[in-house]
């Protein structure tokens, strides 16, 4: 997620973009490692490693959603039903209901489980006020042994809050919403996550890859955007038609509902929607803001595809949306923007399908697994950012810390974990040069694909170069 500078003061308070002014934000058209303060160090021997993404868990989830949206587009009614096979015994399935934090719901929104095909059980887990909490259990008749599947069946009501810089909102003609769904939250090798929520703007869930199946009823005269391109829609006995979206590698869901100007092309050899809403420009300025962020998105996949590997999804899709203003939200194969910074927010929110789409991480527990990684990358293809953070490298204050710390320390969360978090990557590139850094980050995403990484893998990719390990363990990343 691209963020901002915010005074402390709200929980709501609104995020505008991230670190750099408008005024000073350059975008270029080559790869080159911003200006560090090290000098080069000796020569890195990097090992031998996978050169292609490490497969996904054949036994991942399968994932089956329904979307129903109101027409007024604040209420929308759902079910799922969830094939699941853990890989250790398990006498509970536990859900995430991430809509019921504290920020959706100081704007109205929250998430009710109706029904269940298992008896529920709910856990405030730092929930709003008035919710059913953001954890539910269910509980199996016995314990399930590790390997055998289980299905689990449900349905919720997910009411939207009022229109802010989030991953859930409405207007009068646009509904948008993601991790949204009762999500699974079983870590393979962990178990369930089961983290309190915070009230921070800012991803907190830990999710696995799995197999989705998604529907959604909207409104006749509306187009639906999600983790795929869709099917072409179905028209519904309620005047209404239906959208399915098949992603067979995500690790969430995010839908769009409303009406767009669009552009439809091939990024990185990929097809790719691009769409701005009706409420934020028609007309020749839809049209300009189109040519921005597809420029932004062509020359920042061009760097990524090349320094980290192949595109990870079948399909791109990125939609401008009023509400997000200056900001941007990422999900698996799509990414949400704003209104203006596009040269800052495409790299940054295109980085993150893979850090955090490709490679996953606990982003309650360490934000920085992605966050730092997206703005390495967005300083990559952004030299004025590139050089803003490398500036912020050496501030004081750790890294590493988890969301529940920045919940508490909100001004500090993008000086570290964005801008002092990429810059200390870039001055390791710097440090042991180009090729060996690329390399051993190359190792740590084709070894790491479509698992939950953690620091300590980060720490074995890097470990050819101590110097690395270091320059991260000074600024906090690393224990």
């Amino acid at each position: 997620m691209a963020r901002g500078r915010t005074a402390r003061g709200s929980r709501a308070a609104v995020a505008l973009l991230l670190l750099v002014a408008p005024a000073c934000t350059i975008g270029v058209r080559r790869e080159e490692t911003p200006r560090a303060s090290r000098t080069p160090a000796a020569p890195v021997s990097v090992p031998p490693c996978r050169t292609t993404y490490a497969a996904p868990d054949p036994d991942r989830p399968r994932i089956t959603l329904t979307f129903d949206v109101d027409p007024s587009y604040a209420r929308v009614t759902g079910t799922e039903r969830v094939v699941f096979t853990p890989d250790a015994p398990v006498r509970d399935v536990v859900f995430r209901l991430w809509a019921n934090g504290p920020g959706p719901v100081a704007h109205g929104g929250r998430i009710e489980v109706t029904s269940a095909s298992l008896p529920m059980a709910f856990e405030q887990a730092g929930a709003g006020r008035g919710t059913q909490g953001t954890l539910l259990r269910l509980a199996l008749p016995a314990e399930s042994p590790a390997g055998k599947a289980i299905t689990v069946d449900l349905a919720f009501t997910l009411t939207l809050p009022r229109a802010e810089v989030d991953r859930w909102g409405h207007t009068a003609q646009t509904a948008w919403w993601a991790s949204a769904h009762p999500m699974l939250a079983w870590v393979r090798g962990r178990g369930w996550d089961t983290t309190p929520a915070v009230g921070i703007l800012g991803e907190t869930a830990a999710n696995e890859t799995a197999r989705y199946d998604v529907t959604v009823v909207a409104p006749f005269g509306d187009t639906v955007f999600g983790i795929a391109i869709p099917d072409e829609p179905v028209a519904t006995a309620e005047g209404k038609r239906r959208w399915r979206f098949v992603n067979d590698v995500a690790r969430d869901v995010a839908v769009t509902v409303g009406r767009f100007t669009t552009r439809t092309r091939e990024v990185g050899g990929v097809p790719a929607r691009f769409a701005v809403s009706d409420e934020l420009a028609t007309g020749t300025r839809a049209e300009r803001i189109l040519d921005d962020v597809v420029t932004d998105t062509v020359r920042s996949m061009e760097t990524f595809t090349r320094l980290f590997g192949s595109y990870p999804y079948e399909s791109l899709t990125v939609v401008a949306l009023d509400s997000i203003r200056g900001a941007g939200v990422e999900y698996p194969a799509f990414f949400w923007v704003g209104s203006r910074r596009y040269d800052v927010v495409v790299p940054h929110e295109l980085a993150h399908l893979w850090f955090y789409g490709l490679v996953g991480n606990d982003q309650g527990d360490h934000p920085w697994l992605d966050e730092s990684f997206a703005s390495y990358a967005e300083g990559l293809v952004n030299r004025a950012s590139g050089d803003e953070f490398v500036a912020t490298a050496s501030a004081g204050g750790a890294v590493g810390r988890p969301m529940s710390h920045w919940d508490e320390d909100e001004e500090n969360y993008g000086r570290l974990v964005y801008a002092k978090g990429g810059g200390m990557l870039l001055v390791s590139r710097a440090e042991v040069g180009a090729a060996a850094f690329d390399k051993m980050l190359r190792c740590y995403v084709n070894k790491n694909a479509h698992r939950v990484a953690t620091p300590e893998d980060v720490r074995t990719a890097f470990a050819p170069a101590p110097v690395v390990v270091d320059i991260l363990r000074d600024a906090g990343a690393l224990p």
